[in-house]
């Protein structure tokens, strides 16, 4: 007789491959509990490294400034040197793991009593710095590899934040600095709640979400928002009240056309309250600080350099607005309109867009006349 040879089912292989990885994982996950549990993390501001040293120094000179004037941010009752917030220690940009987690202002939100705390030096207002490696392990959120998360506990809402030599970096992938982009997340997650869910207070009531569709990326769009965009450089380079009042209109009168003729424009208004108003806050935190809070080059230089470039298409549907909001508040702050107020929802405001506030101050409503429009063109060429 001869024997049979053995068959092997093409699921045992399978079987075979995906309990072995299994295995790998549940090897891998077991050592970073270990490791968690039991490896070591700085105890003291000198067991700490060069780069939490530069984090927590640029973060108590940003509490400084602040701290001294918080309505030069945002309002009097803003206080960003009092929130809570976890910053992630990670060895390299896009790692899931990191190494250990420094909790900053989170005594009162969680316990810290058997963690290490942090004297930072000559920072009395980072007075509340805590070491963890076990904070946070079992939030799968705060593995993913974004540089933040958002993480409730007992009803508050703390940012967490990834930070690496990279992000400290003169001009980081993200184009903001670290005290610039914890202070932008920190607003999102503070003052607006858009990154939070469920959140525990009132929710900025705008559809900010993903890009504009169907962009109308033509000559004549081209011309009315280049336009547009030089009133607004003229109104940041104005200093008489006149002056800015009657460009304000003129701004109006051409955005309101434009989203007349092309109604899949209209979340313009809403990506402008939400991220234009965050970068707003990083313009005011760079006026307290005494630094220019001007674009790196015109917004009509912008749309010369960058309309026909095929790679910077997204600026034109949604990172335009990061700009264009944050400097119309600005103007909005000079022409004395309450629009901080107007955009906060019920029962405080009225979920007012920062540029329906302006339109409503210079009297602009709706799609101007022709003749209207033309008189403006003419004075913009």
């Amino acid at each position: 007789m001869t024997a049979k040879r053995a068959r092997r089912s093409p699921w045992r292989i399978v079987r075979r491959v995906v309990g072995g990885a299994l295995v790998l994982a549940l090897v891998v996950v077991a050592g970073v509990v270990t490791w968690r549990l039991v490896g070591p993390s700085p105890d003291s501001w000198e067991a700490m490294d060069d780069l939490d040293h530069e984090v927590l120094t640029q973060l108590a000179e940003q509490y400084e400034v602040t701290a001294a004037d918080p309505a030069a941010i945002w309002t009097a009752s803003y206080r960003y040197e009092d929130q809570p917030v976890v910053l992630l220690h990670v060895a390299t940009t896009g790692a899931l793991d990191w190494s250990y987690a420094i909790l900053v202002n989170m005594s009162g939100v969680v316990d810290t009593s058997g963690m290490a705390h942090v004297t930072v030096p000559d920072a009395p207002l980072l007075d509340d710095v805590v070491v963890s490696k076990r904070f946070g392990v079992g939030d799968w959120k705060a593995h993913l590899p974004g540089n933040f998360s958002v993480k409730q506990i007992d009803g508050v809402e703390v940012l967490v934040m990834r930070y690496t030599d990279e992000l400290l970096a003169d001009g980081p992938g993200n184009g903001q600095s670290f005290p610039a982009f914890l202070l932008h997340e920190n607003f999102h997650v503070t003052v607006q709640g858009v990154e939070v869910a469920p959140r525990s207070g009132p929710r900025w009531d705008f559809d900010a979400g993903g890009f504009l569709e169907d962009y109308p990326h033509t000559d004549d769009h081209r011309s009315l928002l280049r336009a547009e965009l030089s009133v607004l450089d003229e109104m940041m380079a104005t200093t008489d009240p006149t002056e800015l009042r009657s460009l304000a209109t003129d701004f109006a009168v051409l955005r309101q056309e434009r989203l007349a003729r092309w109604p899949q424009l209209a979340p313009t208004n809403d990506i402008e309250a939400i991220e234009g108003s965050a970068t707003y806050v990083e313009k005011r935190y760079d006026i307290a600080g005494d630094a220019a809070a001007k674009p790196t080059i015109s917004f009509v230089e912008g749309i010369d350099t960058y309309w026909d470039d095929p790679e910077q298409q997204r600026l034109w549907t949604r990172d335009l607005m990061y700009s264009t909001g944050a400097f119309l508040e600005l103007a909005l702050d000079r022409l004395d309109v309450g629009w901080k107020t107007a955009a906060e929802p019920a029962p405080v405001g009225s979920s007012t867009t920062p540029f329906d506030s302006l339109a409503a101050a210079v009297g602009v409503e709706g799609r101007p006349d022709p003749a209207t429009l033309q008189a403006v063109l003419d004075r913009h060429p």
